[in-house]
């Protein structure tokens, strides 16, 4: 929260710890807050968090328009993120953060940061639909993104690595994406996403988020409520083979091909 104090502003954060593989919270721990001004500038301070809870209170000529915690990654906040100025179209990965992108269109800088937190979402608080979200991780992105920006970010999720295992007690069918712009919103389905899979009920695949925005993802189990379908259609038609492979590979159809087809091919990352 920030509020006119003086000739200053007066910050106020409300920083809460979760726990993952560990009984109890950490204390005293310095942690590096960058408040960032309009023209991407910023003021970097360190602030001790401690417990489940923690309040701090700041003061800053500026009024910040974004605020990145342990933005450089010195600390293990069971988080890692990239930051990226992307200026171009084409593919542009961020690997600490576990999403790629493929940009269609930008026509000026687009100063993006992505975060993957090893750590559960907020709850659900409005579930009428019965999702049942991540209990193990999420995403954040958020920057300077202008209007016209228009990506698609991907996402791939695994079973077997444990991070996603809690999600498929019944099959892949059952993935659906959710999101919310900040934390003062509820998590609801992206409108926009489509489910890759690769072999049927492995529990490893990808998400493909169109039109990315900026605010907070996460996996959930669940039936989906768009009305068109999120996943590829027809798959089991095609069959390719070695998969995967190293140098080259065959593709089968069981159905005739009509006309001109578009085959893309995506290596692991995306």
């Amino acid at each position: 929260m920030t509020r006119p104090a003086l000739d200053q502003f007066e910050i106020i954060m409300d920083i809460e710890q979760k726990l993952r593989y560990k009984a109890s919270y950490c204390n005293n721990i310095p942690v590096k807050f960058r408040f960032f001004r309009e023209d991407k500038t910023y003021v970097e301070e360190q602030h001790m968090i401690s417990g489940q809870f923690t309040t701090i209170l700041t003061y800053l000529d500026f009024d910040p328009v974004l605020v990145l915690i342990n933005a450089d990654n010195t600390l293990n906040l069971a988080s890692l993120a990239n930051t990226s100025v992307i200026d171009k179209t084409g593919t542009h990965n961020m690997p600490h953060g576990l999403m790629n992108f493929s940009v269609e269109s930008v026509t000026e800088p687009a100063w993006l940061h992505v975060e993957h937190h090893f750590t559960a979402p907020d709850p659900i608080f409005f579930n009428p639909n019965g999702f049942r979200i991540s209990s193990n991780r999420h995403w954040k992105v958020f920057g300077f993104i202008p209007d016209d920006f228009n990506a698609t970010a991907t996402i791939s999720y695994e079973k077997s690595l444990g991070s996603d295992d809690d999600l498929f007690s019944f099959s892949e069918d059952s993935l659906v994406l959710l999101y919310r712009p900040d934390i003062n919103a509820d998590w609801e389905e992206y409108p926009d996403y489509q489910q890759r899979k690769f072999v049927a009920n492995d529990g490893a695949g990808q998400v493909r988020i169109f039109n990315v925005k900026a605010g907070e993802y996460a996996l959930a189990s669940g039936v989906s409520i768009l009305s068109s379908t999120n996943e590829l259609d027809n798959l089991q038609t095609i069959k390719v083979f070695p998969n995967p492979s190293s140098e080259s590979i065959t593709i089968e159809s069981e159905n005739p091909v009509q006309s001109k087809s578009k085959i893309w091919i995506w290596d692991a990352s995306g």
